[in-house]
C-alpha cells in the first residue's frame, strides 16, 4: 500500500507550495529585469548580422568578375585534364601496338634470316 507523501494536512506540502511560490516570484523579478538587457543585446546582435550580410553582398560584387573567371579557368582545367588522361591512353595503347609490330618484325626478320642462309646454302647435294 503506497501512501501519498503530500496530503492536504500535512506542513510539508504546505512548506513547498511557500517554495514554488517564493521560487515563481523571484524568477518573474530576474525575467523582468533581464528583459531589457536581452532586448538590447537582440538589437545589437541584428544590427551586426545586417552589417555583415550587407560587407558580404558588396565582397561578392567586387568579385564576381574575379570569381567568373576563376570558374571559368577552372572548366578548362577539367577539359585539359580529360583531354590529357584520353591522349595518355592513346600513347600506351600506340607503345603497346610498337611493341607488338617490332615484335613481328623481329620475327619476320628472323625467318628471311634462316630462308637466305638456306638458298645461299653451297654444300654439295648428295
Amino acid at each position: 500500500l503506497i501512501v501519498p507523501k503530500a496530503t492536504i494536512g500535512d506542513k510539508n506540502w504546505r512548506s513547498f507550495l511557500d517554495s514554488s511560490m517564493e521560487h515563481l516570484r523571484m524568477m518573474d523579478e530576474v525575467s523582468k529585469s533581464l528583459e531589457p538587457q536581452l532586448q538590447h543585446i537582440s538589437r545589437t546582435v541584428s544590427g551586426d548580422i545586417e552589417q555583415i550580410a550587407t560587407k558580404e553582398a558588396i565582397v561578392n560584387q567586387n568579385f564576381r568578375k574575379q570569381i567568373d573567371e576563376f570558374q571559368n579557368e577552372k572548366l578548362q582545367q577539367l577539359k585539359l585534364e580529360k583531354s590529357h588522361e584520353e591522349r595518355t591512353e592513346r600513347k600506351k595503347e600506340l607503345a603497346e601496338k610498337l611493341d607488338q609490330t617490332l615484335k613481328e618484325l623481329e620475327e619476320v626478320k628472323k625467318m628471311m634470316d634462316e630462308r637466305g642462309n638456306s638458298m645461299t646454302d653451297t654444300t654439295p647435294l648428295v
